[in-house]
């Protein structure tokens, strides 16, 4: 017995490493100019609240280290905010900031090749040690919800690798509930905070514990 289990941990361990992100179910964002390693919005007087938002209950995501495959503590699993009181192009901004900040992809800006590969390397090693505290530099999964048929199904399969900022941009009312709904009702599944980010939204989600965030169009 004790071999099997062992056998299953390191099983565990190697699909923790070898995970990647979910394409079918969520599109990157796009990249900055090469060089560019802060983005405009991040002065925006409406920032430092988002990254609240996004951050706010997310760790500490430890487990106990002679339990791997225990449910890990998490402070808030699952969060809806939506953006109002801005331009959509305020909003976009702000949300393109957020998802390339927790990322990890402004890091990777500054460094050169070799840099980048101990990035890269420390955040695959960090999603492997489930004793360790999450910290507010680790990098997350972030992307935009896909809104067809296939990427509205794989969004309903989704499991996260590690901490993911979703961002719903322009979603039809019903589409949005529906995939609000779905996480809210996955989210005691999840080994990791999910975070789901509405922008452009005509009407937020009914019946769920969503936070909203004022933000203004800067002045020219």
């Amino acid at each position: 017995m004790p071999r099997v289990k062992a056998l299953g941990r390191g099983r565990g361990r190697r699909a923790v490493l070898s995970a990647r992100f979910d394409i079918a179910a969520l599109r990157p964002p796009a990249a900055l100019p090469a060089g560019q390693v802060r983005h405009p919005a991040q002065d925006h007087p409406g920032w430092p609240a988002l990254h609240r938002w996004c951050l706010d209950g997310a760790g500490p995501g430890t487990r106990s280290f002679w339990s791997p495959a225990s449910a890990p503590t998490i402070g808030l699993r699952f969060a809806v905010a939506t953006l109002v009181g801005a331009d959509i192009a305020t909003q976009r901004a702000l949300s393109q900031a957020l998802c390339l900040e927790r990322d990890g992809s402004l890091q990777m800006q500054a460094c050169h090749t070799w840099g980048r590969l101990q990035v890269r390397g420390a955040t695959k090693l960090h999603d492997a040690m489930w004793w360790r505290a999450r910290q507010p530099t680790d990098a997350w999964d972030c992307g935009y919800v896909i809104d067809t048929p296939g990427g509205l199904q794989a969004l309903a399969r989704f499991v996260p690798r590690r901490a993911t900022l979703m961002v719903a941009d322009g979603l039809p009312p019903q589409a949005l509930a529906t995939v609000a709904a779905g996480l809210q009702a996955r989210q005691a599944q999840f080994t990791h905070a999910v975070r789901l980010l509405a922008i452009g939204a005509r009407t937020m989600t009914e019946g769920l514990a969503a936070t909203t965030i004022t933000v203004a169009t800067p002045a020219c």
